[in-house]
């Protein structure tokens, strides 16, 4: 059984589990630069223009995929 509270890492044995913490932090990049959204959207545009690169943003999701027969059956067979 684990204490309740996390030990200092000097204290926890080798053979102990270690907890381990997540930190996110969101920050808005507005604060920093008002014209980023206006930036990033014009490189989505180019890549989406230039290189067909979409990121789910604009093409509507694929949902099904033709594929020969036997690729299906080879697929499928266990």
């Amino acid at each position: 059984m684990y204490p309740a509270w996390p030990q200092h890492p000097s204290q926890v044995r080798r053979s102990e589990k270690q907890d381990l913490g997540l930190f996110v932090a969101a920050i808005d990049p507005t604060a920093f630069d008002t014209s980023y959204a206006q930036r990033a959207e014009d490189h989505l545009s180019r890549l989406a223009s230039e290189h067909d690169a979409d990121f789910g943003r604009r093409k509507t999701p694929i949902t099904e995929v033709e594929i020969p027969d036997d690729v299906y059956r080879a697929l499928t067979t266990p």
